[in-house]
């Protein structure tokens, strides 16, 4: 493969919208991997990319930082926040590091990061479900179920809302 900053970052790119979806520990790690090496190396050529930093942070949260590796979910956490120290309207940053929060059990910090998302972008269904999984998980069941509601409407899909239509059912 040719190392261009172009052909790293869209390998490694694939490789995390694969990992997301992985469930296997022992894939996940070395997708992982493979990724983490790929977007290093793109940001050695150009070290000033915020999406490379968000791209290698997400590898750490969605990958290592999965399965309760609270160091690695931190090295993510820190990459990304290195963006949204310079830009805190970076929307991108934001949904990662509220999804973090969500993964590390840090509810308070999932919630705040993930009302900014939907506060710019309220039609971001991955920020509504995540928001109302993190209200579900921190016992605020009226919250919880008024986002899962929103998400149903927005995405519309009956395996979806069935899906949905049970975790409200668990909260009442």
């Amino acid at each position: 493969m040719d190392n261009s900053e172009k052909n790293l970052t869209f390998a490694a790119q694939l490789i995390l919208n694969n990992l997301r979806s992985e469930t296997d520990e022992a894939k996940i790690n070395w997708k992982s991997e493979q990724a983490i090496q790929l977007f290093e190396k793109a940001i050695g050529h150009n070290p000033a990319n915020d999406e490379l930093k968000i791209g290698l942070g997400s590898v750490y949260i969605f990958g290592k930082g999965r399965f309760g590796a609270a160091d690695e979910t931190m090295k993510g956490v820190q990459q990304v926040l290195s963006v949204v120290r310079k830009d805190s309207t970076n929307m991108k940053a934001q949904l990662v590091l509220g999804i973090g929060g969500f993964i590390s059990r840090q509810y308070d910090k999932a919630i705040y990061r993930l009302q900014k998302v939907i506060a710019t972008e309220p039609h971001n269904l991955e920020a509504i479900a995540f928001l109302a999984d993190s209200y579900a998980a921190s016992g605020n069941k009226a919250e919880a179920i008024k986002y899962y509601e929103i998400s149903k409407r927005l995405y519309n899909n009956p395996h979806y809302t069935e899906e949905v239509n049970e975790r409200i059912k668990q909260l009442q």
